[in-house]
Parts: C-alpha cells; sequence; structure tokens
C-alpha cells in the first residue's frame, strides 16, 4: 500500500511540474512586417527600426514572376534562415528554405546554411518550395547587440505557373530572450487578448470539450497562458468545431480562429 501511494504522488508531482512549466514566464515578442522604399517588403524581429531580412522579386529561367520570394540579408555568420540543403557537404537546397511545421522548436540545431540570400521557390523545376493556398513557417536566426536570436515568419504562397507566384508575408515574431528556441508559431498573449471573444465558445469554464460555433474553412489553433500552441485534438461537426480539453492542465487557454480569438478557462 505505501508503494502504491508513494507511485500515485509521483504520478501527481510529476502532472503538476509539468502544469507549471506550461504556466512559466514567456519572452515572445512580435515582430514588424513592412514594406520598404528600396525592397518590396521587410521583416524587423525586435521593432528596433532595422530591417532583418528583406523580401525581392524576381523571374525564373522559364520567366515565371515571383514576388517577394526571394529573402536576402547581410550574412555575418549569425543571420540566417532555416534551409533544406547543406552547402559545406554539396547538398542541393542550402539557399532554399524549409517549410517548418508548426510547433517545431527554432533554436540552435537548425539547418542555418543559407550565405546572404535564400529562395521560397525551386529555381531549376520552376515550382515553389511552399505549399500554395497555405499557411507556411520559416526559421531565423538574427544578431542585435552582440547576441543571437531566434524568430519566425508566417507566409503564404500564392498564385500558379500561369499567372506566377506570390509570397504573402503575414507576420512574424521572435523569442527575446538570447540564444533561446522558439516554437513555430508561438506568440504572447496580448496578441489574443487585443481581439477577445470575438468567437462564439461553449462551455467556459470547461472540463473535457469546448464548442465552436459558425466554423465553415477557418484554421483553428489553441494557445495557452504564455501564447505557446499546445497539441489538442480537434473535430469538425455540421458548422461547429469540438475541442477536445481533457488533457490540458488547468488554466487559461485562448483559442484563436483567423486572427479573431476566445479566452477559454480550463477546470
Amino acid at each position: 500500500m505505501k508503494k502504491v501511494l508513494s507511485l500515485s504522488f509521483l504520478f501527481l508531482a510529476s502532472v503538476l511540474i509539468f502544469c507549471n512549466l506550461q504556466t512559466a514566464n514567456a519572452a515572445v515578442v512580435m515582430g514588424t512586417v513592412s514594406t520598404d522604399s528600396q525592397y518590396q517588403g521587410s521583416l524587423d524581429f525586435n521593432n528596433d527600426g532595422t530591417a532583418d531580412f528583406y523580401f525581392q522579386s524576381t523571374s525564373t529561367y522559364t520567366d515565371i514572376d515571383i514576388v517577394n520570394c526571394v529573402v536576402m540579408f547581410q550574412w555575418n555568420n549569425v543571420n540566417n534562415i532555416w534551409t533544406i540543403g547543406n552547402v559545406n557537404q554539396g547538398v542541393p537546397g542550402w539557399d532554399c528554405v524549409k517549410d517548418i511545421a508548426p510547433n517545431t522548436q527554432i533554436g540552435a540545431s537548425g539547418n542555418w546554411q543559407s550565405q546572404g540570400d535564400a529562395y521560397l521557390f525551386d529555381m531549376e523545376n520552376d515550382i515553389p518550395l511552399l505549399p500554395v493556398g497555405e499557411d507556411s513557417y520559416l526559421g531565423f536566426r538574427f544578431s542585435a547587440n552582440g547576441n543571437t536570436y531566434y524568430g519566425w515568419a508566417k507566409v503564404r504562397m500564392t498564385g500558379s505557373a500561369s499567372t506566377g507566384f506570390t509570397a504573402q508575408w503575414l507576420e512574424c515574431a521572435y523569442e527575446s530572450t538570447p540564444n533561446t528556441p522558439i516554437a513555430a508559431g508561438a506568440t504572447p498573449t496580448g496578441i489574443e487578448e487585443n481581439a477577445l471573444n470575438t468567437i462564439s465558445v461553449y462551455p467556459n469554464p470547461v472540463t473535457d470539450f469546448v464548442t465552436v460555433s459558425n466554423v465553415s474553412n477557418e484554421q483553428i489553433a489553441v494557445y495557452d497562458f504564455n501564447g505557446r500552441q499546445v497539441n489538442t485534438e480537434i473535430r469538425y461537426e455540421n458548422a461547429n468545431a469540438i475541442i477536445d480539453f481533457k488533457s490540458l492542465c488547468a488554466g487559461t487557454y485562448f483559442i484563436r480562429m483567423d486572427g479573431r480569438s476566445a479566452k477559454v478557462i480550463k477546470k
């Protein structure tokens, strides 16, 4: 009996530790995506008024126009983009961006191989490297004040081979603690709080399942109090989305759907 109680206590303690880790302070900061007089756009991750990465347009060998699909930056052995190849080993694609899955950790272990530019398009085969019509994440590393930081940018590729392709740069964020990874898609809590209760959810508070009303083809994601995306099952029934909260720790969560949000309390 004593052994059973001890095991139960250890299990409970591990759950509490996990939940406490989830509510630890995060330092994710949203950056700035803007137009630029010299280039067609830029990313300013730390909002210091100086662009860290720029976008350019070009055409492929078969004259397919690709807009905002070339990323330029000052290569200084820190500034870089996560790519699919390896320049040192001669593996093709060292200047081709990698489509990173949501919640992937972007940090020192990333494949930082680009040298001053990177492409969202396979110039040799005339095909985009990101799925058309879907949101994708790219990983970035940059330096500021002698420190190294990691961030993500969300991009949506649009167009076709007949009309050309355009990369729509939607938003970006970085982890403001130096040398600290960031999960692709992680956002600060304030992003959700600025648009709270603009979608209908019930019940709230919740113990097991939350229903989101009037859902068509919107993309839904759940974030914890610190803006980190959490993995949970979402199923769709008629015009509703049913989100499973049973496995989540008690606390405050945010359901986000196409820029709109709702705060949910898990008991």
